[in-house]
């Protein structure tokens, strides 16, 4: 696919593009229409001759690697990138290329999952091309050889990618302890797996409709279809998200958690409320007031007293 040519489809953002910039004749043109409509790019042609014009009018119905991988300047997340129409689950794709560190950053996708997991042994479902599904194989350094902390990268990345798909505006907010919801109603789910090497795994519903989940999850799911009313471009999506991952992961390889830990908080839907936390050593009701570096939550509790409690003994976090 002439990567060129459709990058600059897609930066025009439906304005018509002279093909004879791009392309040197009609037949390449058509070629390059036959690859487009192959991964379901809507595509409007006008003019003849010298003149012709070419619009995108549609993002692709399937995700597309040429547009995800078009100068994708990442240091390690998304240096290699592969999209399968249909298995088992990404996670089980990553895993399979553990066995070197040079696959370090690589990216597995699907169309469809036939046993996606979720958190505590459940099911992740998606109708198929309809989501993001999606892996990252890593062997991390620390600090973020903790699953938590891999976590909360990518629940941060995966909210700002939600904000920029809905336009900038700052309403995806994480709920403890992997989940992305807009609006109180689940629209991303992070899984990460520990074996030989470390899986980021990220579910993100992008064009179901209202009607696509069954009734016992209709209440609590949305996608960003149905939030924005408009077809999301996954792919576009899918590259933004990886160049974030991958930005995260260095700065605070790099420079340390206080940046991943305030932004992780600022994003929670706990923020400075009153909630009830439930930990190995007993229960709290307090209001939530940050995520310190060692990973420990602070609460303050009606009389004033501050307490802390390392995140990985909170078996169960609810706002009040």
């Amino acid at each position: 696919m002439n990567g060129e040519f459709l990058n600059r489809l897609i930066e025009a953002d439906g304005a018509f593009v002279r093909i004879g910039d791009y392309l040197s004749s009609r037949g390449e043109f058509e070629g390059a229409l036959a690859e487009f409509a192959a991964f379901g790019f809507g595509i409007e042609v006008r003019g003849d001759g010298d003149r012709v014009e070419a619009a995108i009018r549609a993002p692709a119905t399937r995700l597309c690697p040429d547009q995800i991988e078009w100068r994708l300047e990442t240091r390690t997340i998304g240096r290699r990138i592969a999209v399968w129409d249909r298995v088992t689950s990404t996670n089980d794709v990553a895993f399979r290329a553990s066995g070197s560190k040079a696959n370090d950053g690589f990216v597995a996708l699907a169309e469809e999952q036939t046993a996606g997991r979720g958190r505590r042994g459940g099911v992740w479902s998606a109708e198929r091309g309809t989501s993001i599904l999606m892996s990252v194989l890593l062997f991390p350094k620390h600090p973020l050889d903790d699953p938590f902390w891999l976590t909360a990268l990518a629940a941060v990345a995966v909210a700002r990618g939600v904000d920029l798909a809905l336009g900038g505006t700052h309403v995806a907010r994480i709920k403890w302890p992997n989940d992305i919801r807009v609006n109180e109603r689940k629209v991303a789910g992070i899984l990460v797996e520990r074996r030989d090497a470390t899986v980021l795994g990220i579910g993100l519903n992008v064009n179901q409709s209202a009607e696509s989940w069954p009734i016992d999850l209709a209440e609590r799911a949305t996608s960003l279809r149905v939030i924005s009313g408009r077809f999301g471009d996954r792919s576009r999506i899918v590259r933004a998200l990886i160049g974030t991952l991958d930005d995260y992961y260095h700065r605070v390889t790099e420079q340390g958690l206080e940046l991943l830990a305030r932004e992780w908080f600022d994003h929670c839907e706990f923020r400075d409320r009153i909630v009830r936390v439930v930990a190995r050593n007993g229960e709290i009701v307090a209001r939530a007031k940050g995520l310190e570096s060692g990973a420990r939550l602070l609460f303050v509790e009606e009389g004033g007293r501050e307490m802390r409690i390392p995140v990985h003994a909170i078996e169960k976090l609810t706002n009040l």
